[in-house]
């Protein structure tokens, strides 16, 4: 066994480690080409036997992440986490769970992801339009609708002002994109991506007025937003923690793909 720092000459490796899975991580693979296997801020490793890669370990932004194919020792990474910078570990959890006997965890958590490759069902409601936000007005409309969500209570920008000049900043650099539906002049439903690259994207941001909660409105806007992003050839996933949310996803089409964990140190 021998592990050593991977770059982009060794992307064929990393995608035959991934193998038949590579539609359930796509995100992960676009993620490593996107900063070209190194930046200041991603590290890739990998552990080769018998010259085929068995493992790798990304540390990117403060976070790690570990993926094998076949059941792997974590002990050849063991003697490289001291030079890695990360404050917390994520991925399918049974991959997590051999990293934090070696680990100081504050928080543990557990959740889903999921894959969308094709949508299942038909439009509830076809005669509302499902919109793009694009001017201020709307992340206004976006701003009330938070506000009423209580996800989000305490985690908004002080003022409406504020948060529809950040969020237009955020609009402008046009990676990811923001989807609605509005009823009698009020945003009902919104659905948003980030991670937007070539063949992937994640979807985040699944909120609905909580009185128009079971009506459906956040699945239209989610049909919407899957659809399109599939006939751009992007597999759209999903994280949640919800029953009720992944009742709706896998209605819609998802394909569950793994227990996802996130551990912070």
């Amino acid at each position: 066994m021998s592990v050593k720092q991977l770059s982009i000459h060794d992307h064929m490796d990393v995608c035959h480690l991934f193998g038949n899975e590579m539609d359930n991580y796509q995100f992960i693979l676009n993620d490593l080409l996107a900063n070209h296997y190194k930046s200041k801020q991603l590290r890739v490793l990998g552990n080769y036997e018998n010259n085929k890669l068995t493992s790798i370990l990304l540390n990117h932004a403060g976070n790690l992440t570990y993926y094998e194919n076949s059941n792997q020792s974590i002990e050849p990474y063991l003697p490289f986490l001291q030079e890695l910078n990360f404050y917390k570990i994520s991925g399918p959890s049974e991959m997590v769970g051999k990293l934090l006997p070696f680990m100081n965890i504050k928080h543990d958590s557990f959740s889903h992801m999921g894959a969308v490759h094709s949508v299942k069902i038909a439009r509830r409601y076809p005669h509302l339009q499902v919109k793009t936000i694009q001017t201020e007005d709307e992340i206004g409309l976006q701003y009330d609708l938070f506000t009423v969500t209580e996800e989000f209570q305490g985690s908004l920008a002080e003022s409406k002002q504020a948060y529809m000049e950040s969020e237009f900043l955020k609009l402008s650099d046009g990676t990811n994109r923001s989807y609605y539906l509005s009823i009698d002049g009020r945003m009902a439903a919104c659905a948003a991506t980030v991670k937007e690259e070539k063949n992937s994207a994640i979807i985040i941001g699944v909120f609905t007025d909580p009185k128009l909660r079971g009506s459906g409105y956040g699945t239209e806007v989610l049909h919407a937003l899957c659809n399109q992003l599939i006939s751009e050839g992007k597999i759209p996933y999903l994280f949640y923690s919800n029953p009720l949310a992944r009742s709706v996803y896998r209605k819609l089409g998802m394909t569950e793909v793994c227990e996802w964990r996130v551990a912070f140190v």
